[in-house]
């Protein structure tokens, strides 16, 4: 597998991300597909304060901003729509993508890139980026997704385990990578 490089800005310098609250991000569009409604049906589950930002747009945008108002968490989400997500990952804790399919999302070694953990599906194609000190991997029904989200620790030094573990996805890796696949 060849992963798209990560851009620098992404690996800005590292913010002091302490909080009590913990910090949640959803980004892209296509949520049906992501799994957004997954998402909002475990943070209905969670007994740990959270806030979730989602970053993206998608056209039936009112359905899952009305299923949130339904499972009553509504106040605890902040809908940015086509924003720069390159703030959101320095704000963020935790990225999950709770995809039905996603093939090679940037997202992942973006949210890597930005100190944050990542929780995805099964079904993620950038899953093999993660390491047990800087992602899981889940089935993402409501109930495992919600159990996966409580059980996320604090992250002391994890924004910098996170951050090691794609440094070497820059464009001369991916140039180099190119060139051994064409050329064997």
């Amino acid at each position: 597998v060849i992963h798209n490089p990560v851009r620098s800005e992404f690996f800005a310098p590292l913010p002091d991300k302490a909080s009590r609250t913990l910090h949640l991000l959803f980004v892209g569009s296509g949520w049906r597909r992501k799994g957004l409604d997954r998402l909002l049906l475990a943070l209905a589950r969670l007994d740990r304060t959270w806030h979730l930002a989602v970053v993206g747009t998608d056209r039936h945008a009112h359905w899952y901003r009305h299923l949130a108002s339904r499972l009553g968490i509504a106040s605890d989400i902040t809908w940015y729509g086509a924003a720069d997500p390159v703030k959101a990952y320095q704000w963020a804790h935790v990225l999950v993508l709770p995809a039905r399919y996603e093939p090679s999302g940037n997202v992942v070694g973006e949210a890597l890139a930005s100190g944050c953990f990542v929780v995805v599906s099964e079904r993620t194609g950038s899953k093999d980026l993660l390491q047990p000190d800087t992602g899981v991997i889940t089935d993402c029904a409501a109930e495992t997704l919600a159990d996966a989200l409580e059980t996320v620790g604090r992250w002391t030094s994890a924004p910098v385990r996170c951050r090691e573990s794609v440094a070497h996805l820059t464009e001369s890796y991916l140039t180099a990578a190119l060139r051994g696949h064409f050329l064997q």
